[in-house]
């Protein structure tokens, strides 16, 4: 049977519950980017677009981008863009990657010469993820891809309420913790991909 855990959100905190347990923390920045991962699981997201969900915009500024430019150059308000590089990942996590994958090629070798096809589907697998993770990346000359949008200081600001969050979440569950850190992808580009626990949010 598969298990349940559900989240039910409140003004100010947040109600968790596993199995028989009922759990009530405090809904922090955290918490509120969690759980909108957490209500659309599979769905990729950039870090920026969830300081708009805990800090939206009043509407008296949202109003200011319905003017057009005329209008807003009349009320002396300029719009200035200036592009971004912001690396899609850290160096060191490609040669985590890099060291991974030549591991998995060494294991593939092996086991094609021991003709064990059962636990090759796995390597496979593994090593097909991890090239197309390089291949995202990575440049053909090997340096690291950049986004062009949002700023480190928002990646890092998402990345670490969500990283407190999970922490406080492990303290009172450690397998729920543990599952929710393998399963939500919190850098830059955010998701959560649903696995063996089904998650409800209310």
């Amino acid at each position: 049977m598969q298990k349940i855990v559900t989240f039910i959100e409140h003004e100010r905190d947040v109600e968790m519950r596993v199995d028989n347990r009922i759990y009530r923390v405090h809904k922090s920045k955290g918490w509120i980017y969690l759980l909108e991962l957490l209500r659309h699981p599979g769905k990729t997201r950039f870090a920026g677009s969830f300081l708009a969900a805990a800090n939206p915009i009043e509407d008296r500024y949202q109003q200011l981008g319905d003017l057009s430019e005329t209008e807003r150059i009349e009320m002396g308000l300029y719009a200035q863009f200036m592009p971004l590089r912001i690396e899609m990942t850290d160096e060191r996590t490609v040669r985590d990657v890099s060291a991974r994958l030549m591991l998995l090629i060494e294991m593939e070798a092996t086991l094609r010469t021991e003709n064990n096809l059962a636990a090759l589907d796995d390597i496979l697998t593994e090593k097909q993820q991890l090239q197309d993770y390089l291949a995202q990346v990575l440049l053909p000359g090997g340096r690291i891809r950049c986004f062009s949008e949002h700023s480190r200081r928002d990646m890092r600001s998402v990345y670490m309420a969500i990283k407190r969050c999970l922490e406080g979440i492990s303290a009172l569950e450690p397998s729920l913790g543990e599952y929710l850190r393998a399963r939500v992808n919190t850098w830059h580009q955010l998701s959560y991909e649903p696995g063996e626990i089904e998650i409800r949010v209310a």
